[in-house]
């Protein structure tokens, strides 16, 4: 059986590179105000880390800010911000394709200056879900 390789080769990326969120924890309450700490090693060449949410499993997603820059010892802390109306939140790291990191920045460089932040649907075999936690989102939390 012959398989194609995609961008990304998912199983070569995942064997080699792993991530994980430490907090928050999955089934965890927040605000608008969220800090993701977590960390990864071995990320191949020409990819890139993203912090991304998700309001369904398998839906739309809109990456956070900026790409992730790991610490010396491969660890990250960042806050991301949420206004929506959704109770659920799947908060993911990502391990993307240059292009796809290039693609995100764009992204957020037109919602900047537009105000508008669509859901994007990346074609699956351009990422890989390194972690996720769901999350309970409360816009009145205080987190």
């Amino acid at each position: 059986v012959t398989t194609g390789v995609s961008a990304l080769e998912p199983g070569v990326a995942q064997g080699k590179c792993r991530g994980w969120i430490d907090s928050p924890n999955d089934g965890d309450t927040v605000g608008p105000r969220i800090a993701v700490h977590g960390g990864a090693r071995d990320v191949p060449p020409g990819h890139h880390l993203w912090i991304a949410h998700r309001v369904n499993p398998g839906g739309l997603f809109w990456p956070k800010d900026a790409e992730i820059t790991l610490a010396q010892k491969g660890y990250f802390d960042t806050y991301l911000y949420e206004n929506g109306s959704s109770h659920r939140l799947y908060v993911m790291l990502l391990l993307v394709t240059a292009a796809v990191s290039a693609d995100f920045d764009r992204w957020i460089g037109e919602g900047s200056r537009t105000g508008h932040y669509p859901g994007l649907g990346p074609s699956p075999d351009s990422y890989v879900v390194l972690a996720s936690v769901c999350l309970q989102y409360n816009p009145s939390q205080d987190t």
